[in-house]
C-alpha cells in the first residue's frame, strides 16, 4: 500500500463508475488518474460495441418517450439505426447480434426517461452521471442499465454503481418503491436490487470512505481474475509478483501449496503494512481530537478510548513464591499466559504478607487509540 505525495488535494465531482473502478483495483485507478500511464486498452472493441448498443436502446427509447408509438422495435429497425452508428464495420456485425438478442424483450411502453442526469450530494462527496433508462410503474421505480459484457461473479447488491443508482432514485421519488435492474443484453439476463434502508446505509458508507480514499490517493493493489483484461498489468509490480507466486489468472484454482504458502505470507505482509498505517493514522486522529473525548465531522464520529491495564511480570512471580514457599513454576502456571489481578496470582494478594509485594510489582500501562464510527 502506498501513499501518493499530494495528499490534500479536494475530491472533484465523482461518477458512479469512478467510484466502482477505484474500489475493484484503487491502484489501477491511480495509474490512469494520477501517473497517466498511457496504455493501449484491448476493451476498446468491446466498448466502441457498447456505446453502439447504447446508442441504438437510447434513440429508440427518446422515440418512444417523444411520440409514444414503437414500444417493441422489430429487429430490422434496431439494426437501421445501428447503421446510424460510427461502428467500424468488423465489429458491426458483433453490435447486430447482440441487439437480435434483446430484442424478443425490450419493451419500452414502461419507459419515462432516457440517459437520465442524475447528481448525488452526500455532503462529503458529491456525484454525476447519466442512468440508461427509468421506467416508472404505479409507486415503482425501476432504475434501469444495459450491460453488453459479462455476466457478474459478485453480489450485485454490494456493486458501487447499483448503490448510487438506489440512494438517488429513493431521494427523488421517496415514496415509490425502487429496483434497479441491471440488463445484461447478450445474455437476456435481467439482475434486480431492491432498495432497502440496509442497503442505503451500506453505500452511503462506502462511498464517503471511497471518495476519502479517492481524495488521499490511496493506492493499494488487489491482484484476481480481472488482472486477465486490465491494461496496466505491464506496469504493475503486485501482479508480476502474483503472478511469480504461481496466482496467475491461468494457475489460481490449480495452485500448488507452496505457492498458496507464498501468497499467504505476501498476504501476511501487506496486512502488517495495513496495521502499521492504521496506527500512523489513528495517532494522526488522536492529534486532531486535541483535548476533546470525541468530535464528530460530517458522518464520522471519532472518539478517544483510554486504556487501562494491570499486569505482573516474573518478577512479581518469584517475589510471591519466594514469600510463600510455593514453587515458582507452580505460581507461573497460576497466572499464565497473562498476568493480571484477575488471574490466579490475584489470589495471593489478599494473603498476609503479600499484598505489598503485588503491589509494588504491579504494571500498570495506560494507552490510547480511536474508535470511529462512520453513520
Amino acid at each position: 500500500m502506498r501513499l501518493s505525495p499530494s495528499q490534500d488535494q479536494a475530491c472533484p465531482e465523482l461518477s458512479p463508475s469512478q467510484v466502482k473502478q477505484y474500489q475493484a483495483c484503487p491502484e489501477r485507478w491511480a495509474k490512469r488518474k494520477i501517473d497517466r500511464i498511457k496504455v493501449t486498452d484491448d476493451s476498446g472493441d468491446a466498448a466502441a460495441i457498447g456505446t453502439a448498443v447504447h446508442g441504438v436502446l437510447e434513440a429508440a427509447g427518446r422515440a418512444w418517450v417523444a411520440a409514444r408509438e414503437v414500444a417493441r422495435p422489430t429487429v430490422e429497425q434496431l439494426h437501421s439505426a445501428l447503421a446510424a452508428q460510427a461502428l467500424a464495420p468488423d465489429l458491426h456485425d458483433s453490435a447486430a447480434e447482440i441487439l437480435a438478442t434483446l430484442q424478443p424483450d425490450l419493451d419500452l411502453s414502461r419507459c419515462c426517461l432516457v440517459e437520465h442526469e442524475i447528481a448525488l450530494d452526500l455532503g462529503e462527496v458529491k456525484l454525476a452521471g447519466y442512468v440508461d433508462r427509468i421506467d416508472h410503474v404505479d409507486d415503482h421505480v425501476y432504475v434501469i442499465d444495459y450491460k453488453t459484457g459479462q455476466l457478474p461473479s459478485t453480489d450485485l447488491a454490494l456493486d458501487a454503481q447499483v448503490g448510487i443508482y438506489l440512494v438517488w432514485a429513493r431521494l427523488t421519488w421517496p415514496t415509490a418503491e425502487i429496483t434497479a435492474v441491471w440488463d445484461y443484453l447478450a445474455h437476456r439476463t435481467r439482475r434486480r436490487v431492491r432498495w432497502t434502508p440496509e442497503l442505503d446505509r451500506y453505500h452511503r458508507r462506502e462511498v464517503i470512505a471511497t471518495a476519502a480514499a479517492m481524495r488521499g490517493r490511496w493506492r493499494v493493489a488487489r491482484p484476481g481474475q480481472a488482472c486477465a483484461w486490465c491494461p496496466y498489468t505491464g506496469a504493475c509490480s503486485d501482479y508480476h509478483r502474483w503472478l511469480a507466486e504461481g496466482l496467475g489468472p491461468e494457475s489460481a484454482e490449480s495452485a500448488s501449496l507452496s505457492s498458496l504458502a507464498a501468497a499467504y505470507a505476501a498476504a501476511r505482509e501487506l496486512a502488517k503494512a495495513a496495521d502499521a498505517q492504521r496506527k500512523e493514522l489513528g495517532a494522526r486522529l488522536l492529534a486532531m481530537l486535541g483535548e476533546d473525548k470525541t468530535r464528530t465531522d460530517g458522518t464520522a464520529r471519532v472518539t478517544r478510548v483510554r486504556t487501562t491495564r494491570h499486569s505482573y511480570g516474573p518478577e512479581a512471580v518469584l517475589a510471591v513464591a519466594d514469600a510463600t514457599g510455593d514453587d515458582a513454576c507452580d505460581v507461573w502456571r497460576r497466572a499464565w499466559p497473562k498476568p493480571r489481578p484477575s488471574s490466579a496470582l490475584a489470589a495471593y494478594a489478599d494473603a498476609e504478607g503479600i499484598g505489598w509485594i503485588l503491589r509494588e510489582q504491579e504494571q500498570v500501562r495506560t494507552s490510547e487509540h480511536v474508535r470511529v464510527g462512520i453513520e
